[in-house]
């Protein structure tokens, strides 16, 4: 576009010149030189919007070219916060993976001596079944150590004239004298029914201390002394069948027995095991 400008620029001077040695008396010269001056000044109006319009097109792909390194900038500053979290996980991991082989090191000094007894105790077997052989040894070790408790009871009972009786046998965890007993009896605090009376059931007794029933008859308790390693008995006198629960201080728990226990046991011995943990 510029070069057309100046080829026509160079035409208009060349017709100057001409009518300059023609002394202005060619009409056709004018003219021509008119077209020329009418065909430059287009020109120059086509080459302004023209470099106006690259004007604009030079400013949109500037702003295009802002937007796309700015797109990149957020990509390379996402990826960079992605890395650096991946790269604190695999730090946590190890971090973790450390701690747990000193906790392996630190269980393993430990065993150490125990794997040892059990080789030594038992050295036909292979490292696992001589640890659980060892650990059987120490439980037994364990419950001989411990005092002796009272771990079950063996429940029967009869129809009486009034109410029912039962008698309740207990069993230890040794066959070895305990001493002194204290039973506590109690029903549910909705029960409609009554603790008659409760009482020894061994013909070999001492310092018995029998309670008298509360006021409601939800609750009695009797205490005394079994010399020998014989197991307490006590006799239960209740006005109807509900659900009971004995407690004691040799009781390390409590016996729970339902009313539908108490009906096998009108028939028949019924074995009542204990609760570990007092309801």
């Amino acid at each position: 576009m510029v070069i057309l400008i100046v080829i026509f620029g160079a035409l208009n001077i060349l017709i100057g010149a001409f009518e300059v040695f023609d002394n202005g008396h060619s009409s056709g010269l004018r003219r021509g030189r008119i077209v020329l001056l009418f065909l430059s000044g287009c020109l120059a109006i086509v080459l302004a919007i023209s470099q106006e319009h690259e004007s604009g097109d030079v400013e949109h792909s500037q702003v295009r070219l802002e937007q796309k390194n700015d797109s990149l900038l957020r990509i390379s500053n996402d990826q960079e916060k992605l890395l650096e979290d991946a790269n604190k996980q695999i730090l946590f991991r190890g971090q973790e993976n450390i701690q747990m082989q000193h906790s392996i090191d630190s269980l393993r000094v430990e065993l150490a001596p125990f794997v040892q007894m059990a080789k030594s105790k038992f050295p036909d077997l292979d490292v696992q079944e001589a640890l659980k052989k060892l650990q059987v040894d120490v439980n037994e070790a364990k419950a001989m150590a411990e005092p002796n408790s009272l771990t079950k009871c063996n429940i029967e009972g009869k129809k009486l004239e009034s109410g029912y009786g039962f008698q309740v046998d207990f069993s230890s965890v040794k066959d070895e004298p305990i001493g002194s007993f204290d039973f506590k009896v109690a029903l549910r605090t909705n029960s409609s029914q009554r603790i008659m009376s409760v009482s020894p059931g061994n013909s070999a007794m001492m310092n018995i201390r029998t309670g008298t029933p509360s006021v409601d008859g939800h609750f009695c308790e009797v205490s005394f002394d079994l010399p020998g390693s014989g197991t307490p008995i006590i006799q239960v006198q209740l006005s109807g069948i509900t659900d009971i629960q004995i407690t004691g201080k040799k009781i390390n728990g409590a016996f729970l027995i339902s009313p539908e226990k108490l009906n096998r046991a009108l028939s028949g011995v019924v074995e009542i095991p204990i609760l570990t943990e007092k309801p």
